[in-house]
């Protein structure tokens, strides 16, 4: 079938200063910031947040677009408020509300609502309460992580605003097109998934103290979805190692979910390594992936850190029966201590398919920046 002639939108004027933009969001934030905290180190309330903001370019293989100023989901904006009260009997008492804004995010722009944007657009993280104590471990009561949340994504490249095992982040709402020119239903995050465990839910959860680097964690939300985790992180020598490993169960699908990631940071070098698995039982067969991440860190400026890394990522059976999903990355980060800001630099290309059709690759870029307070 004869393809249709190749579209292209030229970025707008304001793509040229991009770089311009960013850095004068992180120059804002005053050299000597303090913790907006009203109280002491054993009983206080703290006000915290982040501002993340980028410029995303997507090219799906027939057409290009430019994204100015989206909210990055691999860590989106938000805000929140925590009081803490450590009592004389060593058990501390905690609450946490969480609030996340993202008016124009990449979890939802496309070449179908790229101009739809509200900027009322707030939800909920968190809002949880918690007693614990350095014998006895913690549970928490309230929306929030369950245990298995963020256990595919451990990772000490310092890279992971740009690029971590949750690969379809920067671009998830992005759609693929045929070969044959037609823009697709199947978005990035269809076809992309590092199987995260069970996110947050309103749960109640119980946490272990720390046995020499490991901890073990439960959790059971309110329509009865359950999991349990196991958390190792230590200094060994010269290495830095985290690792986590979790298995889940949901209701609703009858299915059980295990997944995992281990990540290794050799210090003197700045060299790591990452890797991540999951898979999950499905009616379009198993779900599976596998993630790797090679990054290097260095310390070439006084101002902050320098991360870079490049990753790969494979999975199949995600979206339907007998696809395959790759995508490979590299992710550039450099700290800015006295600001809090972090800018940096993604590039990832997308492969899909599955016995129905025929794909192009798309090609995403972001240039962003996320400051905290």
């Amino acid at each position: 079938m004869k393809r249709n002639p190749r579209k292209v939108e030229l970025m707008p004027a304001c793509a040229l200063a991009a770089a311009g933009c960013l850095v004068s969001m992180g120059a804002t934030m005053q050299a000597n910031a303090q913790e907006l905290r009203v109280g002491t180190d054993t009983s206080y309330i703290e006000v915290y947040g982040q501002l993340d903001k980028a410029f995303l370019y997507y090219d799906d293989g027939q057409q290009q677009k430019f994204y100015p100023l989206v909210d990055n989901d691999s860590s989106s904006s938000r805000f929140g408020v925590r009081a803490y009260q450590l009592r004389d009997n060593g058990v501390a008492i905690g609450a946490n509300a969480e609030f996340e804004w993202e008016p124009y995010s990449t979890d939802y722009v496309n070449l179908l609502t790229a101009h739809d944007v509200d900027i009322a657009d707030l939800s909920l993280r968190k809002a949880e309460i918690y007693l614990s104590h350095d014998a006895f471990g913690k549970l928490w009561v309230g929306r929030g992580s369950m245990a298995s949340d963020n256990t595919s994504e451990v990772d000490l490249s310092g890279t992971t605003l740009a690029g971590y095992a949750s690969v379809g982040d920067i671009a998830g709402a992005q759609l693929f097109r045929l070969t044959n020119g037609t823009l697709s239903g199947i978005e990035i995050y269809d076809a992309f998934s590092d199987l995260d465990g069970l996110g947050r839910k309103t749960r109640v959860r119980y946490d272990t103290p720390n046995f020499d680097g490991f901890s073990f964690g439960t959790s059971v939300d309110i329509n009865g979805d359950w999991d349990a985790a196991l958390n190792y992180e230590k200094e060994l020598g010269d290495f830095s190692v985290a690792a986590a490993a979790a298995y889940s169960y949901n209701q609703n699908n009858s299915a059980g979910l295990t997944n995992g990631s281990l990540s290794v940071l050799h210090n003197p070098t700045g060299i790591s390594v990452t890797l991540a698995a999951g898979d999950t039982p499905h009616e379009s067969g198993m779900p599976e992936f596998v993630y790797g991440k090679l990054g290097y860190q260095a310390q070439w400026f006084q101002y902050g850190k320098t991360y870079f890394s490049i990753d790969a990522y494979s999975g199949h059976y995600f979206n339907t029966s007998g696809s395959e999903s790759k995508s490979y990355g590299f992710a550039m980060v450099q700290d800015v201590d006295d600001w809090r800001t972090q800018y940096y630099l993604g590039v990832r290309q997308y492969q899909y398919d599955d016995p129905g059709a025929s794909y192009e690759n798309g090609l995403a870029v972001i240039l962003g920046a996320r400051v905290k307070f």
